[in-house]
């Protein structure tokens, strides 16, 4: 191999798209290139190490034990040159620039709209942009260096990441207003189990909670409807369709309509809602005040009573 003709930066972004999406075509329209381009990119890198670095087949790229090696090396300068990136803007940032914030849908709704609004009059020169996306999509647009930072609930054992905890939360079951639930202030898990649960899919951590909660009760969760929008949860239960456990925080987002929400005790089942960085990063300042103004926010949630 000729160590000048090392695979670049760019190059080496380029890979980690590939073998994380699994895709040349994925891989191409999240980085914002042609196919072909990709394509030759990584011709280019295979060549200036004179290794094979995928196994392609007409439905799925994996990673040779070369390309499995150079992925699990090359993190740590990947995760160096976005803390470098993001170090440099933060320099300009408070006057000028992005912050970038991933958190999960239901979150995202009924939490950040009153954080942008109050992020707006305190830093006025500085766009957001906000991803709403499932927990894994978080850690790696935070890990990549695509996101300032991400909010919800994640594993332990991120060693590149840092999360600091902002909120604990707990489960409710959240009813229309007519249903039969909805003239009790508080339930236990056993008391719903025969009611119509409606749940997001098995890859969801709101359903890793759900099925917690059931399953410490003695009950394993047995949905009647599976869904893969929150949005369409909400939009059942308004229906008086079924029923459903959310985060307490979703209270947010009832206002006047027809839901209810009601407490979830024997278990009381509760989450860490956290920030989550690069370790060792320092935040710019106009992340670190949109950070505090979360912290802010989401303590601030509306009472029991707001939701009956």
């Amino acid at each position: 191999m000729n160590d000048t003709a090392f695979p670049t930066l760019r190059q080496m972004e380029v890979f980690r798209a590939i073998a994380v999406s699994h895709s040349f075509s994925v891989a191409a329209e999240r980085l914002g290139v042609s196919q072909p381009s990709l394509s030759a990119l990584v011709r280019k890198m295979e060549a200036a190490l004179q290794l094979e670095l995928f196994h392609r087949t007409t439905r799925r790229v994996e990673l040779t034990e070369a390309g499995q090696l150079f992925l699990d090396r090359a993190a740590p300068c990947l995760a160096a040159a976005a803390a470098l990136r993001e170090d440099m803007n933060g320099f300009r940032v408070w006057q000028s620039g992005v912050v970038r914030v991933a958190a999960p849908p239901l979150l995202a709704s009924a939490v950040l709209p009153r954080v942008i609004r109050e992020f707006a009059v305190a830093a006025p020169g500085v766009q957001l942009e906000i991803s709403d996306a499932g927990t894994a999509d978080i850690i790696e647009t935070v890990r990549s260096g695509h996101a300032s930072f991400g909010i919800g609930t994640f594993p332990d054992d991120l060693p590149d990441l840092s999360s600091t905890v902002i909120m604990r939360d707990e489960a409710m079951l959240f009813c229309h207003r007519d249903h039969p639930a909805a003239a009790h202030r508080e339930l236990g898990w056993a008391d719903i189990v025969t009611l119509p649960q409606i749940t997001l899919g098995q890859d969801s951590g709101l359903r890793t909670m759900v099925e917690r909660g059931f399953a410490q009760a003695g009950h394993p969760l047995q949905p009647a409807f599976q869904v893969n929008q929150i949005s369409t949860v909400l939009g059942m239960v308004a229906q008086n369709v079924g029923v459903a456990v959310l985060p307490a925080y979703a209270r947010a987002l009832i206002g006047h309509g027809p839901l209810v929400g009601v407490r979830l005790l024997a278990p009381v089942i509760v989450r860490n809602i956290s920030l989550l960085h690069v370790s060792g990063r320092r935040m710019p300042p106009a992340v670190q005040t949109f950070a505090d103004i979360i912290r802010r926010t989401i303590h601030e949630r509306p009472s029991q009573d707001q939701c009956e």
